[in-house]
């Protein structure tokens, strides 16, 4: 398989969310992991990826199901 760079916007295809949605995911994690270079690939102002990467951002950006509902529950 060829590696290829990946943006905001081929992650929001894939999993169906909006490419926004996918920014501040990845703006998350970058700034509980500011010295992470798979977080800090830039091509001028833009973030990517390598396609080889994807499942180590997919399992920066992942949360469990209760620790997502532990958070729902802190804000309201």
């Amino acid at each position: 398989m060829e590696d290829k760079p990946m943006y905001y916007k081929d992650l929001a295809k894939i999993f169906g969310k909006h490419e926004r949605t996918i920014q501040r995911e990845i703006y998350k994690v970058k700034k509980k992991e500011p010295n992470n270079p798979i977080l800090n690939n830039y091509m001028g102002d833009s973030w990517f990826c390598w396609s080889s990467d994807m499942k180590e951002v997919i399992s920066l950006c992942s949360k469990l199901k209760s620790e997502k509902t532990e958070e729902v529950n802190t804000i309201t």
